[in-house]
């Protein structure tokens, strides 16, 4: 002898999480126990993950042209639901981090090297997901020569 299980219907669903069903268990005499029952369960709402990779609209700041000063101000927009970290890379040598400034806008001072210097930056999310495109190159000269 066996059993099966089948569920024969749905009753309602009530505002407090619980569910009305009707089980029934036949076996294979086709004896029949039916019994009403009361489930109870949370709902969670299920977050899918992000699929889409952070978009770095523009870097601000610095621009491509020459800074007579070698202290700036690197500033970034980045748009996505789960921004986790912005990252400058500095010359291919050295990262900072950029503290978010709302508006999506994310920045942080640096002094520079006297000359030509490269800064790209990476945008990462909560899912993993990374944007590395936005790259600015542009020339600090503080000295002069006659």
């Amino acid at each position: 002898m066996y059993w099966k299980v089948k569920f024969k219907a749905v009753s309602s669903w009530e505002n407090d999480g619980s569910w009305h069903y009707v089980h029934s268990t036949v076996d294979t005499n086709n004896n029949e126990v039916t019994a009403m029952d009361i489930l109870l369960f949370s709902i969670f709402a299920i977050l899918r993950e992000d699929p889409t990779t952070p978009q770095l609209v523009k870097i601000d700041s610095p621009e491509n042209r020459i800074y007579g000063t070698p202290t700036i101000t690197i500033r970034a927009m980045v748009v996505d639901r789960s921004v986790d970290t912005v990252i400058a890379e500095i010359n291919s040598t050295e990262n900072i981090t950029l503290a978010p400034k709302g508006n999506d806008y994310y920045s942080a001072q640096y002094t520079f090297s006297e000359g030509l210097n490269t800064v790209r930056i990476y945008a990462n999310d909560t899912d993993g997901n990374m944007n590395s495109n936005e790259i600015v190159t542009f020339t600090i000269v503080t000295t002069h020569h006659r």
